[in-house]
């Protein structure tokens, strides 16, 4: 006989400390490890307690969704302007929280103790953060929720990745010819530039990070992702996540210097196989030269080399994803309001921004202005961050 399904929620930090034997059976390696998740909850200021839905079976644990419970302000945006929602109570499910089975009957389950937790008051809305559209759990959270609740635009996002070959020749090999002859004049104009100037730092252990934090710095505070508040920050939470990684031995980076000057960076992690890219970024000074595709090369040339399988890249649609990736999924970011006064207010504000997004898209798409006024924001925002340094 069968033995019917338990369902427990974990609301404090002692019992999350109690999950610990479970959890490292589900390994993932990522930002859904049980040290990372206890590092963010003590350090974010605006957490107000963990939320994990453990679902088991008699003794035996099934599945497990990590979530937490924090005051925030969704960010939401038309192209590249930020807009910002009242502040919310948010049960937030972190990226890949989703451990053990991840059917559709668990995902079920799952949803409805969100519902319910909605229902009792104990946020404004729940988020799924990056969902694989593939996957049982964003098709669930879509569908389960009443017509007044459910995400009806949720953000779709390209995730891309590249499996590794055996040796860097057949890495060489699986690009187009194109791509390949690209690659490799970026290399010869490089080298050719900065002959025996050229260097690659690895970073791996835990004194690395302090030998290099503060040139992968210099390099992060010249990109345009600096200025959008994204990618790589120079805050205690980075400091604290790179120093658990190379704790973890899954630290990876590498600085590429020109003249002992630190001009691009790669730093991610790798676990049981995968390399997760989670920071690049390069100074705009030297773009004619590519260092980011030089560095790349470098980097995956290594990986090769080393016990990974794969190199995720992430979500985005940049360039060098789609030219060197070889596997692509959607990912979905969805959102699921409580019935609320508040929590309507948001669902209905939320989907005239996406629905103005997406119109001023088109048109500009079909106008051909888009790239343009990517450039001129990027170039905007690179004056700005000068003035003010």
């Amino acid at each position: 006989m069968v033995e019917p399904f338990q369902l427990r929620v974990i609301r404090t930090l002692d019992a999350v400390e109690g999950l610990r034997p479970i959890w490292t059976s589900w390994p993932d390696g990522g930002r859904a490890d049980i040290d990372f998740y206890l590092m963010t909850l003590r350090s974010t200021k605006d957490c107000l307690r963990p939320h994990i839905i453990l679902l088991s079976r008699g003794e035996t644990p099934h599945a497990m969704l990590v979530g937490k419970v924090e005051h925030s302000r969704v960010g939401m945006k038309i192209l590249q302007w930020r807009l910002t929602s009242p502040r919310l109570v948010v049960l937030e499910f972190v990226y890949r929280g989703l451990l053990g089975d991840q059917s559709a009957e668990t995902c079920q389950i799952l949803i409805t103790s969100i519902l319910d937790s909605l229902r009792r008051g104990e946020a404004d809305v729940a988020l799924l953060n990056k969902v694989r559209t593939d996957c049982a759990l964003h098709d669930t959270g879509i569908q389960m929720p009443s017509v007044l609740c459910r995400d009806h635009s949720p953000g779709v996002f390209l995730h891309c990745s590249m499996t590794l070959p055996n040796t860097t020749a057949d890495l060489y090999r699986s690009l187009s010819s194109r791509h390949r002859q690209k690659v490799r004049k970026c290399a010869r104009d490089l080298l050719a530039a900065y002959p025996d100037r050229v260097r690659v730092a690895r970073l791996q252990q835990c004194g690395d990070t302090e030998d290099v934090i503060a040139d992968v710095e210099r390099i992060a505070r010249q990109t345009y992702q600096r200025s959008l508040g994204v990618g790589l920050q120079n805050d205690q939470t980075t400091r604290q996540w790179l120093a658990l990684t190379a704790a973890k031995g899954w630290l990876r980076g590498y600085v590429l210097y020109l003249d002992d000057q630190p001009v691009a960076f790669w730093i991610g992690t790798l676990s049981g196989g995968v390399f997760r890219l989670d920071y690049i970024g390069y100074d705009p000074a030297y773009e004619r030269l590519s260092p980011g595709v030089f560095l790349l090369t470098r980097a995956v040339e290594d990986l090769c080399q080393s016990t990974a399988r794969e190199v995720d890249f992430g979500h985005g649609s940049e360039l060098y994803k789609q030219q060197f990736g070889n596997c692509t999924w959607h990912e979905a970011i969805i959102y699921i309001n409580a019935l609320t006064l508040k929590g309507i207010a948001f669902k209905v504000m939320r989907t005239l921004v996406h629905v103005t997004d997406r119109l001023v898209r088109i048109l500009l798409e079909r106008t051909n202005l888009l790239p343009r006024l990517k450039r001129a924001w990027r170039t905007h925002l690179k004056s700005v961050d000068a003035r003010s340094s």
